[in-house]
């Protein structure tokens, strides 16, 4: 009976969410425009239910100079109705805490998702225990990611002060395990992987050339575990960057997706400036006082928006130092192009291989 109740109440709440290709389509039109005020929210929201973290990360760029607290369920419950009206179509819990230290994380997950949300969780795992795996796959979680940094426990254990590499390991097997069990596609389960230039296995540290080796992927054999993305560590808007030295991203320049794609909430209410303002630098509004909307086409974000879109992002405290702006290859038509039947994707492939796009590159041309 319970199982027949839940199965509906997810059918309930995915009948209330605007489709993926819709609400994905409908921030990229709003990109591609790269108008200073949009009609419609952020395709997705970070919501921080603590700032307290239970290890330390060599590659995070947290400090704690930004208030530690937990975020009062009201004021979720709050952002949530607001965002589910708005048709924003999925919300991550994390930003620069661990969001499992959080003891009303499930309750939260769930009003998420009853609201008709995408409920996504970002987490270390050191805190993922049995008990909390069936309260996480209770409340309808529909995406678990995990990180790591490095792939073995001599690199990791070193990286992350207070985590240890064999738990961490053991409590995704048992969530997958139980998730199996149930015999359910969802949630998608994702481990990042984070690896340095020159560790191995990562070829000439080139983002094609970052792998994790096969001990590592032996581990979750058989496991319903859906993706393992290995990625370079972020330099977070330059903070760190002594310990990470910025990789070229490409030769092409493009306005932030992230001020016309997403909302970064911390647990107080405040609107940092984005996810990878994890000390709130630049603070752009407070949803304690203001709507989603107030801010999201508020004075200082269209003054970013603007700044984005005439290539003056330098100017930017906030973007100064980040490289997310460079790019490849033209965005909009990668995102197209994904789109497509296999056969228009390879020949797409074939024509593009080795030509650089039109973009507009700030370090060669001026704009008009």
């Amino acid at each position: 009976m319970f199982d027949e109740l839940e199965k509906e109440g997810e059918q309930m709440a995915a009948a209330r969410r605007l489709p993926f290709e819709i609400a994905q389509y409908r921030w990229r039109y709003h990109w591609f425009r790269k108008k200073s005020i949009t009609p419609t929210g952020p395709f997705y929201i970070n919501v921080e239910p603590t700032s307290y973290c239970n290890i330390r990360c060599q590659l995070c760029s947290y400090n704690y100079s930004r208030k530690p607290g937990y975020m009062d369920v009201g004021l979720y419950e709050k952002i949530i109705d607001e965002a589910a009206a708005l048709n924003i179509h999925e919300v991550a819990h994390f930003l620069a805490g661990e969001p499992l230290l959080h003891p009303e994380l499930p309750y939260m997950i769930e009003y998420a998702t009853i609201s008709g949300m995408e409920s996504r969780l970002h987490t270390n795992g050191m805190l993922l225990t049995e008990e909390k795996s069936h309260q996480l796959l209770d409340a309808g979680l529909a995406f678990l990611g995990v990180s790591f940094d490095g792939d073995d426990a001599e690199t990791y254990n070193v990286m992350r002060k207070g985590s240890d590499f064999d738990q961490v390991i053991e409590n995704i097997r048992t969530f997958l395990r139980l998730k199996g069990e149930r015999g359910k596609t969802s949630p998608h389960v994702t481990l990042k992987v984070v690896k340095k230039e020159g560790q191995p296995g990562n070829g000439n540290g080139n983002a094609g050339d970052l792998m994790v080796g096969d001990e590592f992927r032996r581990r979750f054999a058989g496991l319903p575990l859906d993706r393992i993305k290995v990625i370079h560590p972020h330099s977070w808007r330059g903070e760190i960057r002594d310990e990470v030295p910025q990789v070229t991203t490409g030769d092409y320049y493009y306005p932030c997706m992230v001020l016309w794609g997403t909302m970064s909430i911390g647990w107080d209410g405040r609107v940092v400036g984005c996810a990878a303002d994890l000390n709130g630098h630049d603070i752009l509004g407070d949803l304690n006082r203001e709507s989603i909307m107030d801010i999201w086409n508020g004075d200082i974000l269209r003054h970013y928006r603007e700044m984005h879109r005439n290539g003056r992002y330098q100017e930017l405290d906030l973007c100064r130092d980040c490289n997310f702006v460079w790019r490849g290859k033209n965005p909009h038509v990668a995102f197209l192009m994904s789109k497509m039947p296999q056969p228009v994707k390879s020949a797409g492939k074939a024509v593009l291989s080795g030509t650089r796009l039109v973009g507009k590159d700030v370090r060669t041309r001026s704009f008009t």
